[in-house]
């Protein structure tokens, strides 16, 4: 049984809220499982086993530099790249071919200004200005 607190809009003698707190539970699990799968849709294997890594190894990135044997500086820049991935796959204001543009711009696979520009026409050919439709 749940024990309620006296500030509890239902006080000690309502309905037993149980029931309603795990819907609330289900509710925001799966809010947060979409959330969470468009971005972690965006990043490779790799970029997931980074981040795995980072969580077993408490947020260390020194911990992380002896791990993979590479400078603490690599390591920051992996993550900033990692970081910048994130956030735009959350972006609300690129659509989805912008935001697939600039992830590719973020792993070095084409310039950031060739990004730009691929983004510019792509938006010119399909009326749009760098936002969704």
């Amino acid at each position: 049984m749940v024990k309620l607190d006296a500030g509890h809009p239902y006080g000690h003698d309502g309905p037993n809220p149980q029931s309603k707190d795990l819907n609330n539970i289900k509710n925001d699990f799966n809010i947060i499982h979409m959330e969470t799968s468009k971005w972690t849709d965006e990043l490779s294997d790799s970029d997931l086993g980074f981040i795995r890594s980072m969580i077993l190894h408490s947020g260390s990135l020194k911990a992380l530099a002896l791990e993979y044997g590479v400078s603490y500086p690599t390591v920051r820049s992996r993550l900033d790249k990692i970081i910048e991935k994130i956030k735009v796959a959350e972006s609300t204001t690129l659509d989805e071919f912008s935001q697939k543009i600039f992830a590719m711009a973020i792993d070095g696979q084409i310039t950031r200004d060739a990004a730009k520009r691929i983004i510019e026409l792509h938006h010119l050919q399909t009326g749009g200005k760098y936002g969704k439709h």
